[in-house]
This record gives structure tokens, sequence and C-alpha cells, in this order.
């Protein structure tokens, strides 16, 4: 009975352990393709909803138009959308919401200063790249005028 016994329960573990490796196998392989990617970025997509997305623009002193900021903004505001995106696929903590910034541009379409009034996102390196989108900004020149131009523009990322 011993040797009998032996052998069965030698075969029975041998599988068990196949068994075993087998499954934790299956759970390596989709815990690796389960992983999140980034989204595709289509800038025709993210010019055509910013209008939507600037409810709450404001100017607070300057000849600038509401119209010729929105269109100076595309790039900030797209480059802020690719950016969370990407921190967002990549699980690093980051949460939804929405960014009020008080900036001051010159005539000359120099940005001078970014200033983050209110914000609902928590992420420090997320804001600060988002302000650097923004200083980085060319603004159009606005001859015939010398005044500098602030104004609030709301970003709202995650929806």
């Amino acid at each position: 009975m011993g040797p009998i016994f032996s052998s069965f329960a030698m075969r029975h573990l041998k599988e068990g352990i196949r068994l075993i490796i087998f499954i934790t196998a299956i759970f390596s392989l989709t815990a690796c393709t389960s992983q999140k990617t980034a989204p595709p970025f289509d800038p025709r997509k993210c010019v055509e909803e910013i209008p939507a997305k600037v409810k709450g623009l404001s100017i607070v002193s300057g000849p600038r138009s509401k119209k010729s900021i929105i269109r100076d903004m595309v790039p900030a505001v797209c480059n802020g959308h690719v950016l969370y995106n990407r921190m967002a696929s990549q699980g690093m903590a980051i949460n939804k919401g929405t960014i009020l910034f008080r900036v001051l541009v010159e005539y000359n379409g120099e940005v001078q200063k970014v200033v983050i009034e209110e914000t609902t996102i928590q992420s420090k390196v997320f804001l600060q790249e988002v302000s650097d989108f923004i200083s980085d900004t060319d603004f159009v020149f606005w001859g015939g005028n010398d005044e500098e131009t602030v104004f609030l523009y709301p970003m709202t990322f995650g929806d």
C-alpha cells in the first residue's frame, strides 16, 4: 500500500504544480495586457471642444478679445489635455477637475505672469506643467495698443 499510494500522490502533486504554474502564467499575461494605454490624441477634436470648455473666460482688463484669447490658448489647452491623458493612463495620481488661471499678456504677445487662482486638481506637477504651457504660448501681437491684458481662463480636465 505504501509504494502505490506514494506513486498516486506524486502523480497528483505533479499535476497540481503544473496547474498552479499554468494559472500563474495566465494571470501574469492578463495583468500585462490589461494595462491602460493613453487614448489617441485627436487635435481636431481638441480644437473643436475648446470653445465649449471656456465657459467662465473673463477679461479683467485690456484690449484683447475673448475670441483672440481662445484662439491663442489652443496649444496650451491641447497640450494640457495630452498631458492629463498620459498621466492618468500611466496610473499617476491625478484627479478630474478645473483650474482657473489668471494670465497677464503684454501688447507684444509675451506672457508675463501666470497665476493659479483656483483649482480642484491636486497634482502639483500637472499644475506646474500646464502653467508652463501657458507661459510658453505666443499670443498675437496687439499692435496700435500698448496695453497689457489680464484675463481669467478656466481649463477643465478629465471629463
